[in-house]
């Protein structure tokens, strides 16, 4: 019997709108887009065969192409909006993956732009536990200081 090769598939998911920060995932951060740094993990990590950003903006688009990762078509505004569930264009980057490219990812890695500062070592950990568990799924958390809750559109912390 063959064994199957892992085909991991990294996903951004990084949509234009965002109600209180306004083009947050291209803010500037310590002198880079907000991207980059998820961009840049995935890629050093070395984990996975693909780093695909999910966005409806051109605009991101161009950034994550610069910073070395795909974006092979743009998410539909349907997928885009405030209500709209990161599962419905997950299925659709997936479905169109399949269909486009024929394309099937055997394991996803679903990297937020919202956590720069994650360690490529806990990307690299979640993946090792997976292999050596048979774990579906896993994840990494970390508590955020109380502050950051309290913070106005200016970043202004409010106290």
């Amino acid at each position: 019997m063959k064994a199957i090769k892992n085909k991991i598939l990294a996903i951004i998911p990084a949509r234009a709108g965002s109600k209180r920060i306004p083009n947050k995932n291209i803010k500037n951060f310590l002198g880079k887009p907000l991207i980059a740094y998820t961009i840049e993990q995935a890629l050093k990590c070395q984990i996975a065969n693909r780093v695909i950003v999910d966005t409806d903006s051109p605009k991101i688009a161009k950034i994550a192409r610069q910073y070395g990762a795909e974006v092979p078509f743009l998410r539909p505004a349907e997928f885009a909006s405030n209500k709209a569930k990161m599962i419905d264009s997950l299925i659709h980057l997936l479905d169109r993956l399949k269909t486009d490219q024929d394309y099937e990812p055997t394991h996803i890695l679903l990297l937020q732009t919202t956590s720069p500062l994650r360690e490529i070592s806990d990307i690299k950990a979640c993946w090792d536990l997976m292999k050596k568990t048979g774990a579906t799924t896993a994840l990494t958390v970390c508590p955020t200081h109380p502050r950051l809750y309290y913070m106005d559109k200016k970043n202004n912390i409010i106290l």
